[in-house]
C-alpha cells in the first residue's frame, strides 16, 4: 500500500504538527493534532482497523445470501479481479495472482453462480497475461461454468474497467450483478453506475472480524493492512466523485 495510506504515517505527520503546535503555543492546533493522532494510531489496533473496515464496506443487499433472490432482474455477473503480484508464465499460473483475487474467487463459488448466467470477468492489469484470463482459468478448473464466460482485458482500473464492461454489455444488458470485496464495492459500484448500469452489488470476502478481546487493544500488522485497504478506499471514492460527477 502507498505510505499515505497508512495510519502510522498520518499519526506521525499529526504528531509533527502536534510538536510544532505547542513549540509556538497554538493550543487549538496542538488539542486538533494530537487528537488526530491517537485516532490514526487506534486505527493499527484490531478495534479500530474492524471499526473502520465495518463502516467502508458493503453489505448483502436484503440481508439474503440467495444471489437470484437478491438479484432478481439480473442474468449477468460481473467480477472484478484483485490484481496479480508477479508476471504470469501463462493463463494457467494461478500463483501469479494475489491472495486477494483468489479470495474472490472463492468466494464466488461458494456462493454457486447460477449456471444460466453469463460471466464477465473483468481485469487486464499491467503485464502480458491479463489477469482476467488467468482468473477465467481458474474459475474453470474450480467447475464453475456459467453459460457464458466473457473477459475484459484491457482495463487497468476499477474506472477503466466500467468503460470497458459497458462496451461489451450495453445496452443489451444493462442490469448487471457486481461481484468484488466488500471493501472495494462502494466505489466500484457508483462508477459502474456512472458508465450506465443498474447495479445490484454482491461483496464478497468481507475483511470485518468481531473484536472480543484486550488483545483487539494493541496493535497489530494484520490491523494495519485492514486500515489501510480501507483508507485507500475511502480516498479512492472521494478521488472518483471528485473527477467523475460531471461526466
Amino acid at each position: 500500500m502507498n505510505v499515505l495510506h497508512s495510519p502510522l504515517f498520518l499519526a506521525l505527520v499529526a504528531a509533527t504538527l502536534a510538536m510544532l503546535a505547542a513549540r509556538f503555543s497554538r493550543r487549538l492546533l496542538f488539542a486538533t493534532a494530537l487528537g488526530f493522532m491517537l485516532l490514526f494510531l487506534g486505527l493499527t489496533t484490531p478495534l479500530g482497523a474492524n471499526l473502520l473496515v465495518r463502516m467502508v464496506e458493503a453489505t448483502p443487499p436484503h440481508g439474503t445470501t440467495e444471489m437470484q433472490e437478491a438479484c432478481p432482474d439480473s442474468r449477468t455477473l460481473v467480477f472484478l479481479s484483485g490484481g496479480v503480484r508477479r508476471p504470469a508464465a501463462d493463463t494457467g499460473d494461478f500463483g501469479a495472482l494475489t491472495a486477494e483475487t483468489i479470495d474472490r474467487v472463492l468466494t464466488l463459488q461458494a456462493d454457486s453462480l447460477p449456471a444460466d448466467w453469463t460471466l464477465v470477468i473483468s481485469g487486464g492489469g499491467p503485464f502480458r497475461v491479463p489477469e482476467a484470463a488467468i482468473i477465467a482459468a481458474l474459475m474453470r478448473s474450480l467447475d464453475i461454468e456459467p453459460a457464458r464466460m466473457l473477459v475484459e482485458s484491457s482495463s487497468t482500473s476499477t474506472r477503466t474497467g466500467a468503460a470497458e464492461v459497458a462496451e461489451l454489455l450495453l445496452p443489451e444488458a444493462p442490469r448487471i450483478v457486481l461481484a468484488t470485496s466488500a471493501l472495494h464495492l462502494p466505489r466500484a459500484s457508483w462508477t459502474f453506475r456512472k458508465a450506465g448500469f443498474e447495479v445490484c452489488p454482491w461483496p464478497l470476502n468481507s475483511r470485518y472480524v468481531p473484536v472480543r478481546s484486550v488483545t483487539g487493544l494493541l496493535p497489530q500488522s494484520t490491523a494495519l493492512d485492514k486500515s489501510e485497504r480501507a483508507l485507500y478506499e475511502l480516498l479512492g471514492q472521494l478521488y472518483y466523485r471528485l473527477t467523475l460527477w460531471q461526466e
